[in-house]
C-alpha cells in the first residue's frame, strides 16, 4: 500500500450485520476488492463470503495485513472490544457508527468514519446513491482517499465532525426510529379494532410528502397544536385500557402543543 497516497482497492470488512451487508455489495460493484470479511460466528461469515464470493474469518488475529483498509460494522457497544484486538495499527481503519467518536480509534495511525445515514435491512434494497454519507477523519490525505469512495456510491456526501455527527444521529432517531414506532402504535390500534391497517398509508405519504418542500413545523396539524382539550379527552378515554399508549399519546400531544407554541 502506498502510505502517501493512501490508495483503497483491497479491503477487509469487520461485521456480517446489516449495514456490512449492504456495504460489502455496493463496494464490490463499484471494482473494490472485498478480501475478507470477519464475523464472531462461523454462520454469520460464511453467509456473507458467499454472497460477495470472499475469503471469511472468525478470528481478528487472522486480518490481512496485505489490505489497504479495515472497515468495522459492528454494534456501538462492542467497537472497543473490536479495536483493541486488532493487532496491525499500521493499517487504515474507519467505522460506520454515528453516535461513536472517532477517538475509539486512536491507537490507529490513520483512522475515519464512514457513516451512512439510513436504517439498514438485508431484506430490504436501499439504494445507495439517495443515501448521505458522512465522513471524518485524522488525515487529510485519507479523507480525500474517503472521499472518492463516498462519492462512487452516494450523491450526498458531506464532512462532520464526531459531535456534529453524534447530533445527527439524535435527530435521525427522532426522525425514523421513533416514526416507525409510532406508525407501529397507529396500526396496533387500528389492528385492534378490526381496522384494515392499509388505511392509514395514504396519510402517512402525503404527511412524508410535505416535508420535501416544507419544514416540518409549518406542517403539524391535529388536535395537539389546537389545544383541542375536547377531543384529546375523548382520545384519552378510549385509550384507557392501554395505560402505556395513552402515556404516550398524553405526552406526544403536551410536546406539540409546546414546541410549537414556544413554551419549552
Amino acid at each position: 500500500m502506498n502510505k502517501k497516497s493512501y490508495k483503497i482497492k483491497n479491503i477487509s470488512i469487520i461485521g456480517a450485520g446489516n449495514v456490512s451487508t449492504r456495504l460489502s455489495i455496493i463496494l464490490q460493484k463499484k471494482k473494490y476488492n472485498i478480501l475478507q470479511v470477519y464475523s464472531r460466528t462461523q454462520k454469520s461469515a460464511e453467509k456473507l463470503s458467499n454472497l460477495i464470493k470472499c475469503a471469511n474469518i472468525t478470528d481478528l488475529k487472522k486480518l490481512s495485513n496485505e489490505v489497504d483498509l479495515y472497515i468495522i460494522c459492528v454494534k456501538d457497544d462492542v467497537i472497543n472490544k473490536v479495536v483493541e484486538k486488532i493487532k496491525n495499527k499500521n493499517i487504515p481503519i474507519i467505522h460506520t457508527s454515528g453516535s461513536t467518536d472517532i477517538n475509539e480509534l486512536k491507537d490507529f495511525n490513520t483512522r475515519g468514519v464512514f457513516y451512512p445515514l439510513q436504517s439498514f435491512n438485508k431484506k430490504i434494497h436501499v439504494s445507495f446513491e439517495e443515501i448521505p454519507i458522512c465522513l471524518e477523519s485524522n488525515n487529510k490525505k485519507f479523507l480525500q482517499e474517503l472521499t472518492l469512495m463516498a462519492k462512487k456510491i452516494s450523491n450526498s456526501v458531506q464532512e462532520l465532525n464526531s459531535q456534529q455527527r453524534q447530533f445527527l444521529h439524535i435527530s435521525a432517531v427522532f426522525a425514523s426510529n421513533f416514526t416507525n414506532h409510532m406508525v407501529s402504535i397507529s396500526e396496533s390500534i387500528l389492528i385492534e379494532n378490526n381496522i384494515d391497517s392499509e388505511i392509514i398509508k395514504p396519510l402517512l405519504f402525503h404527511t412524508m410528502n410535505k416535508l420535501n418542500n416544507h419544514q416540518a413545523t409549518i406542517c403539524q396539524t391535529g388536535p395537539a397544536i389546537r389545544n383541542d382539550k375536547k377531543v384529546i379527552k375523548g382520545h384519552m378515554k378510549l385509550l384507557e385500557k392501554n395505560p402505556e399508549i395513552q402515556k404516550i399519546y398524553l405526552e406526544i400531544s403536551k410536546s406539540i402543543y409546546n414546541y410549537e407554541n414556544k413554551e419549552l
